[in-house]
């Protein structure tokens, strides 16, 4: 999986108590205030919404400001005078059979849910009713003009949604949302009982359950209302954001239908076993349905009863048994989720006790090397960054370590052995800034230009707005007047742009089916070290689970901050690089002592392995060598080592080494501390990894080899046989 995981494979489990030992809450970094602040942001001045201020406004969307502004006064208050402006505007979209129309809608339909299809305008009309429901409170004059128009308009909407109950043809989306405006509204109880008989007659119940799902369903979008898998090894059907959102709507109605209490324990149930181990449920809108339906339904459920829950989690580990005690009550609000890790394959024991409900999730996670970016199906991105990085004076010391292949002193040991001294580092650097000197201005001020380019394959289209969300490399800001200018093009091809920290958010309105790229500026603020790779993802706004997740590197030199996990062990690869002796390529050379000084003093290898490559593989921010063992000639702790096993040995992606394919190689080092998918160690070679190719029979039949060739066979043949005399 991509992101910043805690290394290494494991379980990790949540606890979502019940009605009865907390609700459901929702957490976010930005406060009501702030939210409330970026939505007038968008505000026209006659009171309407649009997706921008450019854009022609939405009757749907006003109405979803409307209502979640109108539920929000107590905690951000704003000016309750413009929300009577924005109910007006509402009211004047309003036909004269007292439906509602939009004619200029949202970009992408998909975020209104379930109001699109034949019953849209029923849809439309039932959810504008429930937002100017909510409305009313924004008017604190009962007797005003204004209030009396709001509730006539409410009164006549119920007649034209009436009408279309009667008519019994509605689907059970349509069926939901009206019942649920009727009921909400206290519309005449004739109108209320034809509402509540269609939808139950739509439900469906399994068990202890109950939800709502599509009356005529197509054989490619049948999905099995079983929800449990039939093995341990089978996903757990999800059902279609359109029932979750169904549902909510038609537990919000039950929840106002008196003596309906267990229809609704039930439709909440279901509701509860369909949210994501993160607290989502498939995309916008009913996310939002769903957290509101459950949110009504504790809140009438709520009692003053001391409620609660003792969850013991036991494990049998490594380290012996680990035991984890939770006690959730009904007090316990800020503490609802709780995360607790295990180790991959270990069984876990949980007992339960007290009087409550509770939900238990568990959620199995690896984080190997092995990855495969399984994200970018349909959507694709690529980010590329050129120009002028400066790094840290330990980094460029680091980086040392690429000059040695183009050194003079080619693989002469003393070369490399002798000290630099603090004036010939100091004279390096003072020559280099004058060879610098005459460079472009934005060089020296170590500016970087990005390179943002996205398409789509045009086998899935997209819901409409999409997001490139561009995590910069560390030490940098964007330049603003550069993301500017791609949102004043004439062709808007990049609507809107945010900065927050260091993500570049670039609003597209659509996706091309060809590449298409755009690009800005950044500049350094201050030198970096060991920079990690920087991520950028491409996303469908209303429907983020359709994404691509990508990985990008700095400009040339680049010290990627990666690790190699497995089990509860990481790796970090952030050392220098490894050089690939070439003894024989420089002629005859003593280089027997050379190598046992390596193996046995500095740094005393663990590993000495002759190998033939078999492959190269990409993995994240490494490259990976899979090679065949042909002799094993020491081994510490990789007892299982033998002839014709493989093994893989991985190298930063932005080191040189390159290990040809069919060819054979020396390879000494240091034990690998992780572990391939076979359970295999795996080696990560560095500045303390020797890497020699074998030399051919016919190369060494020559004059200027043989000497070379002779003292590497003595090598391969004492070490072997003796290992370190010491």
């Amino acid at each position: 999986m991509w992101g910043e995981e805690r290394c290494g494979p494991q379980w990790k489990w949540r606890a979502w108590p019940g009605h009865s030992s907390g609700g459901v809450g929702v957490t976010s970094a930005a406060s009501p205030l702030q939210g409330y602040t970026r939505i007038q942001e968008f505000r026209k001045g006659d009171g309407s919404y649009g997706a921008w201020l450019h854009r022609d406004s939405s009757t749907w969307l006003t109405a979803f400001v409307l209502k979640i502004l109108s539920l929000a006064q107590d905690q951000v208050g704003g000016s309750p005078e413009k929300l009577q402006e924005t109910a007006m505007w509402l009211l004047s979209q309003q036909r004269d059979d007292g439906s509602f129309h939009d004619p200029h809608p949202v970009m992408d339909r998909s975020m209104q849910g379930g109001l699109v299809g034949s019953d849209e305008t029923v849809a439309l009309t039932a959810f504008v009713v429930i937002a100017l429901h909510h409305g009313l409170a924004v008017f604190p004059d009962k007797n005003s003009e204004q209030l009396r128009r709001v509730e006539n308009s409410i009164s006549r909407a119920n007649t034209f949604l009436g009408a279309k109950v009667t008519s019994g043809l509605l689907g059970s989306h349509a069926s939901a949302i009206t019942a649920y405006a009727l009921s909400l509204t206290e519309a005449p109880e004739a109108l209320r009982s034809v509402a509540h008989n269609n939808l139950m007659a739509m439900a469906q119940d399994i068990g202890d359950m109950l939800y709502w799902g599509s009356v005529t369903t197509s054989p490619s979008n049948v999905l099995s209302p079983t929800l449990a898998p039939r093995s341990p090894a089978d996903p757990i059907p999800q059902a279609p954001a359109l029932w979750i959102e169904t549902t909510a709507y038609g537990l919000l109605h039950l929840l106002l239908w008196e003596g309906k209490a267990e229809l609704a324990d039930q439709a909440a149930s279901w509701l509860t076993r369909q949210g994501s181990f993160q607290g989502g449920f498939r995309s916008t809108q009913d996310t939002v349905m769903a957290l509101d339906a459950l949110s009504a339904y504790w809140i009438a459920s709520h009692t003053t009863e001391e409620k609660g829950l003792n969850v013991t989690l036991s494990s049998l580990g490594r380290s012996g048994l680990k035991s984890h005690v939770l006690q959730l009550t009904n007090h316990q609000v800020d503490k609802l989720e709780e995360e607790l890790q295990f180790s991959l394959g270990s069984k876990i024991n949980v007992e339960v006790g007290g009087n409550s409900k509770g939900t238990l999730k568990v959620l199995r996670s690896y984080n190997v090397m092995d990855m495969t970016n399984t994200t970018c199906q349909d959507l694709q991105i690529e980010v590329t960054v050129v120009g002028h990085v400066e790094y840290t004076m330990e980094a460029e010391e680091d980086y040392q370590e690429y000059e040695y292949e183009d050194s003079p002193a080619g693989d002469d040991p003393e070369a490399h052995s002798r000290p630099v001294t603090p004036l010939q580092l100091f004279d390096g650097r003072r020559n280099r800034r004058r060879r610098e000197a005459p460079k472009a201005a934005e060089e020296r001020e170590s500016r970087v230009q990005y390179s943002v380019c996205i398409w789509r394959t045009g086998k899935v289209g997209l819901s409409g707005m999409a997001i490139a969300d561009i995590t910069l490399l560390s030490g940098f800001h964007a330049l603003r007047a550069d993301l500017e200018k791609l949102t004043s093009l004439s062709d808007r091809y990049v609507s809107h742009f945010e900065t927050e920290g260091p993500h570049v958010l670039l609003y597209f309105d659509s996706v091309p089916t060809s590449r298409e790229c755009v690009g800005f500026g950044a500049v350094q603020e201050v030198p970096v070290g060991l920079v990690q790779p920087a991520s950028a993802v491409l996303y469908d706004y209303y429907n983020p689970e359709h994404k691509c997740s990508v990985f990008y590197g700095a400009p040339r030199k680049s010290k990627l901050l990666s690790t190699l996990c497995s089990a509860d062990v990481c790796q970090c690869a952030e050392g220098k690089c490894p050089r690939q002796r070439r003894a024989l390529e420089r002629g005859q050379q003593d280089m027997e002592g050379y190598r046992m000084k390596f193996a046995c003093y500095s740094p005393r290898v663990d590993y000495a392995f002759q190998v033939k490559v078999l492959r190269e593989d990409s993995r994240a921010a490494f490259r990976l060598f899979e090679t065949h063992i042909t002799q094993v000639l020491h081994f510490t702790k990789d007892a299982k080592a033998t002839a014709n096993q493989t093994r893989n040995f991985l190298v930063r992606a932005s080191c040189r080494l390159q290990l040809e394919p069919g060819k054979e190689y020396l390879i000494m080092g240091l034990d690998g501390a992780t572990y391939d998918l076979k359970g295999d160690p795996q080696y990560l070679l560095d500045s303390n990894s020797w890497i020699e190719e074998m030399p051919s029979k016919r190369m060494c039949q020559s004059t200027r080899h043989r000497t070379p060739c002779a003292q590497l066979n003595s090598f391969l043949e004492e070490y072997g046989m003796q290992g370190c005399q010491v």
